[in-house]
């Protein structure tokens, strides 16, 4: 009882202690390409403020971070072997019924498709991930019908002819996410790491191989990955390791043959958030 009483002051004594270690960390986002042109960027408030801080504050008084964030390895032969990019395998991108201001590939009903984004982290991560899916869920051939108002879907959901609806889990699209190294890399992450998502609420780890998630019309989901650490391990029992700018994210959406909507995903529509180290910027090229 006495270790409890005193636990909250040991606490406030230690969180004094590190006081000096929060100090420069900023709010960072990163994405496909240049990452102040994502267009979810372009058109959040939230997103905004950071990129115009840094257009502001340019790091060592002439590199604009969010303006110089294209990791492609074309123009950045650091990153030839895994450049930033986004793939689809269900078909060629065509205008977004849901947005309309940037090109999405669609998977339609009853048909498989797998997407990927490649990003690379432009700061050290001093906080868990956000990673935000912005995606456009609507009923089979919606976007001919009307598009989102009037047919929008959630996935794995689907209604019987006599009226009653169903949810059905797996027929939801399933989410991988995982970590390569990069040029900067602690020395012991030399592999792939999978990593774990925090469930909210609650915040217990499940680690993120081929999990199903759910989406919904126009609206963005958000999954908070735990950031891992050198000598732990993540939910499934493989070694974590700490993740440093330059560092490769990607972001696997594999859609079943029972999917029950028609789903599009962009090059835009996977965005990374997360609180960044001062000091440990990452120039890539702008376009």
């Amino acid at each position: 009882m006495k270790i409890r009483k005193f636990l909250p002051v040991l606490l406030l004594v230690g969180m004094f202690l590190a006081s000096s270690a929060w100090a420069g960390n900023y709010p960072e986002f990163d994405a496909v390409g240049v990452d102040s042109a994502n267009f979810f960027a372009k058109n959040n408030i939230a997103y905004k403020m950071v990129t115009d801080y840094f257009k502001a504050h340019p790091v060592d008084g002439k590199y604009s971070l969010e303006d110089l964030s294209n990791f492609n390895g074309s123009v950045n032969a650091i990153y030839a072997a895994l450049p930033e990019k986004f793939s689809a395998s269900a078909g060629t991108a065509f205008t977004d019924p849901c947005w309309g201001q940037f090109k999405s590939v669609l998977t339609t009903v009853q048909r498989d498709g797998s997407y990927n984004w490649w990003i690379v982290l432009q700061m050290q991560p001093e906080s868990d991930i956000d990673l935000n899916i912005y995606d456009c869920v609507l009923k089979w051939q919606g976007s001919e019908n009307g598009g989102l108002w009037g047919n929008a879907e959630q996935t794995g959901r689907w209604r019987a002819e006599w009226g009653k609806l169903y949810f059905s889990p797996c027929a939801n699209p399933d989410l991988t996410v995982v970590a390569y190294p990069g040029p900067y890399a602690v020395a012991s992450f030399t592999e792939k790491q999978y990593l774990d998502a925090r469930k909210t609420p609650g915040l217990w780890k499940t680690t993120l191989d081929e999990v199903w998630y759910t989406s919904k019309a126009h609206w963005d989901e958000s999954i908070v990955i735990a950031l891992p650490e050198t000598g732990y391990y993540n939910d499934r029992g493989s070694a974590g390791f700490q993740l440093v700018q330059g560092d490769i994210i990607n972001v696997k959406i594999q859609v079943p043959t029972t999917n029950t909507a028609d789903i599009y995903y962009g090059a835009d529509s996977v965005v990374l958030k997360y609180i960044g180290m001062s000091n440990t910027f990452l120039i890539g090229v702008g376009q």
